[in-house]
C-alpha cells in the first residue's frame, strides 16, 4: 500500500486517468441499463438520470481520492471519511424517485430529509482545516447537483396539473402561435409583452405538450434565479463556505417558487430572475461595465413584466450614488423597443405594443387581488386608486433621499444594498393598489438573500413565504385558511423590522 501511494505521489496522472476511465465506464454501464429498461420516458427523467448517475459515481470516487490524500499528508481523517459516506445516500434518492414514479412523492420527502443529513455531517463532525476546505468545496458542488436533480423531480410531479390561468389564457396564446406561426405576432392575441410570447413560439417547436412548454419555460428561469441567488451569497462568504450552495438549494424549494412556476404555470420567475441578475451586477463591483450590464438586465426584466418596477427605487439610489448614469436609464425603453421588432415586422401596430402595460393596468378592476397589502384593511375605496400610487412613491422617495443622505460620500455596501432591496420590494407591493398575491415573489427571493446576509433574521423568508402561500390558496384552491387582514398585519410587522434594522445600520455607520 505504501509503495503504491508513493508511486501516486510521484506521478499522479496515471491514477487520475484510471479514476476518470472507471467513472466513464460505470456511467456508460448505468446509462446502458437505463436505456434497456425504457428509462428514457421523458426529458425530465433523462436530465435527472444524467445528473444523479454522474453525481453518485463521481462522489464515490472522490471519497477514494480524499482517502489517498489523507495517507499522503498524514492527516487523521479516517473518522471523518467513515461518517461522511452518509452524504452519498441522499444522492441516490432522486434516482430512485425517477425509477419508481409510483413512490416518487415519498422519495422526494426523503430527499428533502437528506439535506438535513448533509448539513449535520458537514457542520457537526470535527475536521482539520486543510481537509475542511476540500470537503466543503466538494460538498457545495454535490449539494447543488443533488438540489438540481431533486428540484427537477419535485417540479415534474406538478407539470401535468393545469391551472385556471394556463387553461384560460396561456394555452390559447400558445395554440394561436401554433396555428398562425410568425404571423401571429402581428395580431393582438395576448396582453403580455412580446418577449414571453417569443419564448412560447420557440417552445411550440419542441415535441412537448402545451402544459410542458408553458411550465418548462418558467422552470428554466427557476434555475437562472437560483444561480444568481448563489452568486450574490458568494459575495458575502469565503470561497470555501457552503452557504452559497445552501442558499441555491433553499431557493429551489421555496414553496411559492415551486408553486408559481411548475403548478400554477405563471411566468413571474422570469422577471424575478433578470432582476436578481441585475442586482448581482450592481453589487459586484463599481465598474462601468458591470453597471451597464446591470441596467441592460433590469431593462430586460421590465420588458418581461412591469412588476420589475417594484425594485426600481434601488436603481434610483444607485444613480444618486453615481453608480449608474442618468443616460443609462435610456436602456430601458431602448431594450423594449428592440424586443418589439419581431412584432413590428409581423405587422403589429407600434403604439399597441408600446402601450401594452397601460392596457393591463386599466383592465384590473380591484384595488387588491388577494395581495396582503394595505388595501385589505381599507377595502375597494377607489379614492385610493390615485392616492395609493402617490403614497407608495412618496414613501419610496423618502427612503431614497434618506439613504443617500445617510450614505453621503460612502459607497453602497453589499449588506446595505440587500437591506434596501428587501425593504423596497416589501413596501412597493404593500402600498401600491391593483397588486396580485404573486407580486411579492421578488420580495420573497430577496428575503432569502437578507437571511443569509443577516443570519439572525433567518425567519424572514420563512414568514414571508408562509404569508404568500396562504394568499395563493384562495385563487388556486378556493379556500381561505387565514383572514387576509392578519396576513397584511404580518407583512407590516416585517416591514417595520427591516426598516428598523436598516436605520440602525445607517446610524451606526455599519455600511459594509
Amino acid at each position: 500500500m505504501k509503495k503504491w501511494l508513493a508511486q501516486i505521489k510521484q506521478n499522479p496522472l496515471p491514477y487520475l486517468a484510471m479514476k476518470l476511465a472507471m467513472i466513464a465506464l460505470l456511467v456508460a454501464l448505468q446509462f446502458n441499463w437505463a436505456y434497456a429498461n425504457n428509462f428514457w420516458s421523458d426529458i425530465t427523467t433523462r436530465v435527472i438520470a444524467a445528473v444523479v448517475a454522474g453525481g453518485v459515481l463521481t462522489i464515490a470516487y472522490s471519497r477514494l481520492f480524499v482517502a489517498a490524500l489523507a495517507k499522503l499528508t498524514g492527516l487523521d481523517t479516517q473518522a471523518l471519511l467513515s461518517k461522511a459516506s452518509l452524504v452519498h445516500l441522499p444522492l441516490l434518492i432522486p434516482f430512485l424517485a425517477a425509477a419508481f414514479p409510483d413512490k416518487a412523492k415519498m422519495l422526494i420527502v426523503l430527499a428533502l430529509g437528506g439535506f438535513a443529513v448533509l448539513v449535520a455531517v458537514l457542520y457537526i463532525i470535527p475536521r482539520e482545516k486543510e481537509i475542511k476546505q476540500h470537503m466543503m468545496a466538494n460538498a457545495s458542488f454535490f449539494l447543488m447537483l443533488f438540489a438540481i436533480a431533486a428540484a427537477l423531480g419535485a417540479r415534474k410531479l406538478f407539470i401535468p396539473q393545469p391551472s385556471m390561468d394556463t387553461v384560460n389564457w396561456v394555452m390559447p396564446w400558445l395554440n394561436y402561435i401554433k396555428q398562425h406561426g410568425f404571423a401571429a405576432y402581428g395580431d393582438t392575441f395576448t396582453n403580455y409583452a412580446p418577449i414571453y410570447t417569443y419564448m412560447l413560439g420557440i417552445g411550440s417547436l419542441l415535441p412537448l405538450t402545451d402544459l410542458e412548454i408553458i411550465k418548462y419555460i418558467s422552470i428554466a428561469f427557476d434555475f437562472m434565479a437560483a444561480w444568481y441567488i448563489y452568486r450574490i451569497i458568494q459575495l458575502r462568504y469565503p470561497a470555501s463556505s457552503i452557504m452559497p450552495a445552501l442558499a441555491f438549494t433553499s431557493f429551489l424549494f421555496l414553496p411559492t417558487v415551486l408553486i408559481n412556476s411548475s403548478f400554477w404555470g405563471q411566468c413571474d420567475i422570469i422577471y424575478v430572475a433578470f432582476s436578481l441578475a441585475a442586482l448581482y451586477y450592481l453589487m459586484l463591483a463599481d465598474t462601468r461595465r458591470n453597471n451597464l450590464f446591470a441596467m441592460v438586465l433590469y431593462a430586460v426584466a421590465l420588458s418581461v413584466k412591469l412588476q420589475a418596477m417594484l425594485i426600481a427605487p434601488l436603481f434610483a439610489i444607485a444613480w444618486f450614488k453615481r453608480d449608474v448614469r442618468l443616460t443609462d436609464f435610456l436602456l430601458i425603453p431602448g431594450v423594449y423597443i428592440v424586443l418589439m421588432v419581431p412584432c413590428l415586422i409581423a405587422g403589429r401596430d407600434f403604439m399597441d405594443v408600446l402601450l401594452v402595460y397601460f392596457n393591463i393596468v386599466d383592465n384590473n378592476p380591484v384595488l387588491t387581488a388577494n395581495s396582503p397589502n394595505v388595501y385589505q384593511l381599507v377595502g375597494d375605496n377607489f379614492i385610493f386608486n390615485t392616492a395609493g400610487v402617490m403614497v407608495a412613491f412618496g414613501v419610496q422617495a423618502i427612503l431614497i433621499f434618506a439613504s443617500v443622505w445617510k450614505l453621503k460620500n460612502k459607497p453602497l455596501g453589499l449588506d446595505i444594498t440587500v437591506h434596501l432591496a428587501f425593504l423596497i420590494t416589501l413596501t412597493m407591493p404593500f402600498l401600491l393598489p391593483r397588486m396580485h398575491e404573486r407580486y411579492f415573489l421578488l420580495a420573497e427571493c430577496i428575503a432569502l438573500l437578507f437571511a443569509f446576509y443577516n443570519p439572525r433574521y433567518f425567519y424572514m423568508p420563512l414568514v414571508l413565504g408562509f404569508i404568500s402561500f396562504f394568499t395563493y390558496t384562495e385563487f388556486l384552491f378556493a379556500k381561505v385558511f387565514i383572514p387576509f387582514h392578519w396576513l397584511t398585519l404580518a407583512v407590516l410587522a416585517l416591514i417595520l423590522i427591516v426598516g428598523k434594522t436598516l436605520l440602525h445600520k445607517l446610524d451606526d455607520g455599519n455600511l459594509q
